[in-house]
């Protein structure tokens, strides 16, 4: 079983893919969100200009050098919205396991850029709730 939040449920579900069948007895996953869709990264980006300028940019510093550094997830997505209580947000945004977290230029650029993977994409789910 993988568990997978926020742009960790697009991961597990990548890594689900590519597992060998019979490996996995399932996903729980949350935020299955297609990036290279414009109207997502304009929805999940932490502004308009990170969502329309943030990919090129990205995809430039990827293929240098750059591709190593560091970019706070706060500034690269909307993590304001990852609670609706204030005491909750002040917690999250200093824990660097979520909002505080930092991520490489590479893995923002593979995240915004890479399709579901086409022979296994999700249909129904087994179970819910």
């Amino acid at each position: 079983m993988l568990y997978g939040l926020s742009a960790g449920g697009m991961l597990t579900y990548h890594v689900a893919a590519k597992a060998p069948r019979g490996t996995l007895r399932g996903i729980v996953g949350m935020t299955f969100s297609d990036q290279r869709d414009q109207r997502v990264r304009d929805e999940t980006s932490h502004d308009k200009l990170t969502a329309r300028a943030g990919v090129p940019l990205t995809g430039l510093l990827a293929k240098t050098p750059a591709a190593s550094l560091t970019y706070p997830m706060s500034l690269a997505s909307k993590m304001s919205a990852l609670a609706d209580d204030p005491a909750a947000m002040k917690v999250l945004m200093k824990d660097r396991t979520s909002a505080a977290n930092r991520v490489g230029v590479r893995f923002l650029d593979s995240s915004r850029r890479t399709p579901p993977p086409p022979s296994r994409r999700p249909s129904t789910p087994a179970s819910c709730c």
